[in-house]
């Protein structure tokens, strides 16, 4: 899942760069880069020891017409999977410990109760093979019981 996002990155990049390079006249350079965690780093300055480095030009007049706002040094953006689905029950003290959990991290997800819903309750036994709950599906990872360790892992908390 990660190679895949990573892929992705790198395509969006290098389509960015050949876009950009048609005018390269007071232009500035912002480089790009997953580190090892996941983490996506773009700064005016090239990382040291970087394989997979995307560089994209910037226009000045660009720059200058954007409004004031954050600072334009290093910025971090954290990769998250697009969809998360868990599988809950109102009874449940696990699912509500992982619903808090997605609250406090502030990461959308899709509750899905197994109690009033028997085609959620027939999805996720053919998903998970599990009768029990909460179930995590994480982009194509699923987790059965709320797996903390793994959830830190997948969202780099």
């Amino acid at each position: 899942m990660r190679n895949a996002t990573f892929s992705k990155i790198l395509a969006c990049a290098a389509a960015l760069i050949v876009v950009s390079t048609a005018s390269l006249a007071g232009a500035a350079t912002l480089y790009r880069w997953v580190d090892e965690e996941g983490v996506v780093h773009i700064s005016e300055n090239p990382p040291e020891g970087r394989l997979n480095v995307a560089q994209a030009v910037v226009r000045e007049d660009a720059r200058k017409d954007a409004k004031a706002g954050p600072s334009t040094e290093k910025k971090e953006f954290r990769v998250r999977p697009a969809e998360v689905t868990i599988y809950t029950t109102p009874t449940c003290p696990w699912c509500h410990k992982a619903k808090a959990w997605f609250r406090d991290k502030r990461v959308r997800y899709r509750e899905i109760d197994v109690t009033s819903d028997r085609s959620g309750l027939d999805e996720m036994v053919k998903i998970s093979g599990q009768t029990g709950v909460p179930v995590i599906v994480v982009g194509d990872e699923v987790i059965v019981g709320f797996n903390l360790n793994r959830l830190q892992e997948i969202f780099k908390q």
